[in-house]
């Protein structure tokens, strides 16, 4: 094991080692999370029960961690597969058993990744997005946008997701401004990476 430790864990020897205390607050976490349904809920209520990130020292004795967990961490921490005694290769996003013990029960993790996928697509969906076209335009494989909004200037940026490659380029190799019907039409058959608006 190299880099930082999760929380819950030690690295003894190269290895994971469970810690006792910090996994039972990650068991509080995850439980708590299907309670309050909100990342940023559950930061705060970390905060105030003292749950913060996970502390070790470097082979240099310099202290690391030990603060507030941000929210960008708590959504980590609930999306870790480490806790069910999981690896992920980062390469390829495959799963393999590791040689580390569990502190989570599979169920209540999985419980949690259905939570939070249905959280996301409420939120998305639901919660009056800025942009009229979020989640209404998808690419011929069934993949939807996402849309941007840019903060320099208001303008609705639609991109595929990364993978996705038009066949034809026809937008971009055009030396005139296509009309707009001629446009849509290209955009039909097309499809190209990113809109703007």
């Amino acid at each position: 094991m190299s880099g930082n430790p999760p929380l819950g864990y030690d690295v003894v020897n190269k290895k994971l080692i469970s810690n006792e205390v910090e996994a039972a607050n990650v068991r509080t976490l995850f439980e708590k999370y299907l309670e309050l349904q909100s990342v940023n809920a559950l930061t705060e209520y970390a905060t105030a029960q003292k749950i913060y990130a996970k502390q070790w020292t470097t082979a240099k004795g310099v202290v690391k961690g030990g603060r507030p967990i941000a929210k960008m961490s708590m959504h980590r921490i609930l999306c870790d597969r480490t806790y069910v005694g999981q690896i992920v290769n980062k390469i390829d996003n495959t799963v393999a058993k590791g040689e580390h013990q569990a502190i989570l029960p599979t169920e209540l993790f999985e419980r949690v990744q259905i939570a939070l996928r249905s959280n996301a697509n409420n939120k998305s969906e639901s919660h009056g997005s800025p942009n009229l076209l979020t989640g209404k335009l998808f690419n011929h494989n069934g993949v939807r946008f996402i849309g941007h909004v840019a903060k320099a200037r208001p303008t609705l940026i639609i991109t595929q997701p990364k993978g996705s490659i038009c066949p034809r380029q026809q937008l971009m190799k055009s030396p005139l401004k296509p009309s707009p019907s001629s446009w849509m039409s290209t955009f039909r058959h097309c499809r190209p990476r990113s809109l703007t608006f």
